[in-house]
């Protein structure tokens, strides 16, 4: 998309242009939001599935290729297991904090317009705290698949 400027005029009259400026700006701020909202939940539905699949993966893998680890590896399949399960948890949590950034942002909206576009002095915390929890979320899952590729490195004793 293409930057959209104010139109300016050298009579001062910007009626139908200022109209046309602000139309164009608004759908053009209307496709930021929807790219927005497909990254965020594209990256939540990523985020499920690579937690989950590497926690039943994990599962596989014991099972299968290393069915007897060393005893004094199993603390990293453990930290895996429970960084995946957290992963899963701060990002179920993100659902649900996203939800009341949204409202948030409705209700500053509304009372924007109440009060002739002056916005609200307060903020929207929900907002910083869906952030947190996406990252969290990503350091979580980044962390257990470093512990799970170190106890699988360890005890990987080849297949056949």
């Amino acid at each position: 998309m293409h930057a959209v400027t104010a139109p300016h005029s050298s009579s001062g009259s910007v009626g139908p242009l200022l109209q046309e400026y602000h139309h164009a700006f608004y759908e053009q701020r209307k496709g930021y939001l929807d790219a927005l909202l497909d990254a965020y939940r594209s990256f939540d539905k990523t985020m499920i599935t690579l937690s989950a699949g590497a926690l039943g993966l994990s599962v596989v893998f014991v099972k299968e290729v290393a069915p007897a680890p060393a005893p004094e590896t199993i603390w990293g399949l453990h930290i895996a297991w429970g960084l995946f399960g957290l992963a899963l948890v701060l990002i179920l949590s993100s659902f649900l904090t996203s939800q009341y950034s949204w409202q948030r942002a409705m209700d500053r909206e509304d009372e924007a317009f109440t009060n002739g576009g002056v916005p609200p002095e307060s903020g929207n915390a929900w907002a910083g705290a869906t952030k947190i929890l996406n990252i969290s979320c990503l350091v979580a899952f980044a962390t257990g698949v470093l512990a799970f590729v170190w106890f699988s490195t360890v005890n990987f004793t080849g297949v056949g």
